[in-house]
This record gives structure tokens, sequence and C-alpha cells, in this order.
């Protein structure tokens, strides 16, 4: 497995720790979560946006809560992925950015992993989504016209604050992410989700 094959997996690895089932929304939030997130979008629909075939979200990342498409290849193609994460997701998930965090012990800034690590500790201490939104875009992050407030893009995702729920999505061309296809994702997701 080559250098940026073995990140793509590890960026969808991370990715899929922060995300889970549904819970109920708490009486503040308005926008219910779904319940069977890979099954908002069929993998056609995802296919036709991203330019070239993909295989269904596998069953792994599907069982850690994130819809994860492969093309043929990951290296030459890309892929694409989405995840919406609840409340319960996140208070499931806050231990796993702890250890993370744990793990980054020594890290100086600077360093390559320094941000990585930052992020880590911020997302273990995040309560709620709105914090875990934060911690995910950090300062870094722009918005992303077309898809309303609380819509913001790093570099390699796009982040919605809805709601009940924090919703996720990338789209790799080769090893390159795309804001567009991406944007284009998290419109036909938002759409399905927010009738």
């Amino acid at each position: 497995m080559s250098l940026s094959r073995a990140a793509l997996r590890l960026a969808a690895l991370l990715l899929a720790c922060t995300l889970g089932t549904s819970a109920p929304a708490p009486a503040a939030e308005s926008t219910p979560a779904p319940a069977a997130a890979c099954d908002t979008v069929r993998t056609e629909e995802v296919a036709q946006i991203v330019g070239f075939t993909l295989q269904p979200p596998e069953e792994t990342s599907r069982t850690a809560g994130i819809c994860f498409f492969a093309g043929r290849s990951v290296d030459d193609q890309g892929s694409a992925s989405y995840a919406l994460v609840t409340a319960d997701a996140l208070a499931r998930r806050r231990p796993y950015f702890a250890a993370l965090a744990r793990r980054c012990a020594g890290v100086v800034s600077g360093a390559p992993r320094a941000a990585a690590c930052a992020s880590y500790a911020k997302l273990a201490d995040a309560n709620d989504l709105d914090e875990y939104f934060a911690a995910r875009t950090g300062s870094d992050a722009d918005p992303v016209a077309g898809l309303g407030s609380g819509a913001l893009a790093t570099k390699t995702a796009v982040y919605v604050r809805r709601g009940a729920y924090v919703v996720e999505a990338t789209v790799l061309i080769g090893e390159a992410f795309d804001l567009p296809k991406t944007t284009a994702l998290v419109k036909l997701l938002l759409a399905r989700l927010e009738p």
C-alpha cells in the first residue's frame, strides 16, 4: 500500500471514529437526526457527482458510522465519504479522541503532527455539537457558498452544523480534495435530510 493510499485510509478511519448512530434530539434542537446515514444517498448518485464508478460503502465503515465510497483505485480515481455526527455519537467518540490526544504527548508546536494533535485535544473536550463543529473547523475554515449558514470548508472536508447533527463530507479526486464536488455531495445530503 503506498503512503498516499495509507494516508487516505487513515483519514477515513479517523473520520469514521467520530461518527455513530442517530440519537434523539435535545429539546432545544428542532432538526431530527436521520437513522440510516448510508441510505440517505445511493452509491450511483455519489458516483455521478464524483465522475467515476464507486463501490458501495464498506461494511466496516458503515458500522463505524461513515459512508465511505472508494473508486476502483483510491490512488488514481479517488473516493467520497460522508457522515452525520450526533450528540450521542460525540459522547461515544470522546474517549477515542482523548486517547489520540494522549498519544500526542511530547509533540512540539511546529512538528508535522502538531495541528492534528491540537485538534484531537479539542475534540476530546467537545461537550456538544457546537464545540465539536468548532474543533473540526478551527480558524482556517472558510464559508461555503450555496450551503447556507453553518457551512464551512477546511483543506480536507466540508462541515455543516444543523439542528441535531453535523454533516461531514469529503470528495478526493486522486489525492486532492475537491471542494466543488464535496459541496455538491453535501447539497444532495441536505436536500434529503431537510425536505
